[in-house]
Formats: C-alpha cells, structure tokens, sequence
C-alpha cells in the first residue's frame, strides 16, 4: 500500500511540473529587436555593414516581438538615448535618427525603452561601432585602376578629391573620371617595380581622408 502512494505521488509531482512548465512557456518574455542604418557612402558591392563614421547619419528602428507576432506600439511611449542622453521620445516612435557629432572618436551606445508594456518596462542598449574612412585601389583593366572609396560622408563617389601618385611621382593628364587612373607600363622593363597610390579626400571636411595602395611587378605577356 505504502508503494501505491509513492507511486501516485512521483505522478502527481510529474503533472504538476509538466503544468508549470507549460504556463513558464507561456509568459516568454517579448523579443526586443533594434537595428541601425548609416547613411554615407561605401562602393555598391560592398556585402559588409557600412560603418559610420564621425558626422555620419544613423537611424536605429526597434521591433517587440510578442507571442510570434510584431506588437502594436502606436499607443505606447517609447525613449531613445544616445551615449545615455536622451535623444527623443514620445508614443509610437520606433525609429530614431541622429548625426554622430563630428569630433566624436568612441563606438556609440543607443538605448530604446518602451514604457509599461504589458505593465513593465523594457529596455535594450546596443553598441555602434565606430569606423573610420578607407579606400582601396583595385585593377580593372591591363593598366586601368580604380580607387574605391569606402565610409565617406558622400552620397556618390564625384563628391571626394583624388590625388593620384605612381612611384611617387604625380600622373600626368586630367581624366574624366578622377577616381580612375590609365597607367601606360609599356615603357617600363619587365619586372620592375610599381606603386601606386591615391589619396582621397571629402571635398566637404579635409578631416575626411584616405590612402590606398597598390604594389606589383611588370610582366610582359
């Protein structure tokens, strides 16, 4: 008798955990999603995340996702900080955008908190990494290269100045395309030595600047 009452015991305690589980399953906390964009420039490409860069543009949008579903926050107040200060706020408002100040040199901390959501507040802060300009100098054709510009507050290539140098000597000509160099190596003897350089500047802030290179040897097909 004392074996039946422990046997029907363990199975009380097995429902009673396979109920409370279930009801834990059912209060899941809601999935709090924050995403970003930066508004400059990067070659059309480039399969990476552009990176701001000091006095870039950024918007950073915020989904809840609750139960399988996206919530509806029209009615709910929402408040965006920047590196802890607050940035705007108000009912509904799931994007955010903001210039990163100019002389700004650290990754960027941005905060969303939804208030009383279901009778709780959520908050979530992400980091933006910070990046810097870049660019690459890329062979497209026999002697035809190309600077690719990357991270540059610019919505198109011809806004950046290009200073282009090979061996360390000014190219001569003024193309059409700045961004490209036509390099005649015919002259040169197999096997010798060529650098090219190109320096490349925001023509709205100096401070935005890059240098790519590119080093081969000579070779006579």
């Amino acid at each position: 008798m004392i074996k039946i009452f422990k046997r029907i015991g363990i199975l009380a305690l097995l429902v009673v955990g396979y109920w409370l589980a279930i009801s834990v399953n059912a209060q899941v906390r809601p999935e709090f999603l924050i995403t970003w964009r930066a508004s400059n420039y990067a070659p059309s490409d480039f399969a990476g995340k552009i990176l701001p860069i000091p006095g870039s543009a950024l918007t950073a949008a915020l989904e809840i996702i609750d139960g399988g579903r996206i919530a509806d926050l029209s009615q709910t107040e929402i408040r965006w900080s920047v590196n802890n200060k607050i940035g705007r706020s108000g009912k509904g408002i799931k994007t955010f955008g903001f210039l990163i100040d100019q002389f700004e040199r650290e990754d960027q901390l941005v905060t969303a908190e939804i208030i009383n959501y279901k009778n709780a507040n959520l908050s979530k802060t992400i980091i933006v990494p910070l990046g810097r300009s870049e660019t690459t100098i890329k062979k497209i054709g026999r002697d035809l290269f190309a600077a690719l510009p990357y991270f540059f507050n610019v919505a198109r290539p011809e806004q950046l100045i290009y200073r282009w140098r090979v061996n360390n000597q000014v190219p001569e000509g003024s193309p059409a395309n700045p961004w490209k160099l036509s390099l005649d190596t015919d002259p040169l003897p197999e096997g010798s030595s060529v650098n090219v350089s190109v320096e490349v500047t925001n023509t709205l802030n100096e401070l935005e600047q890059a240098i790519g290179n590119l080093s081969f040897v000579t070779i006579r097909i």
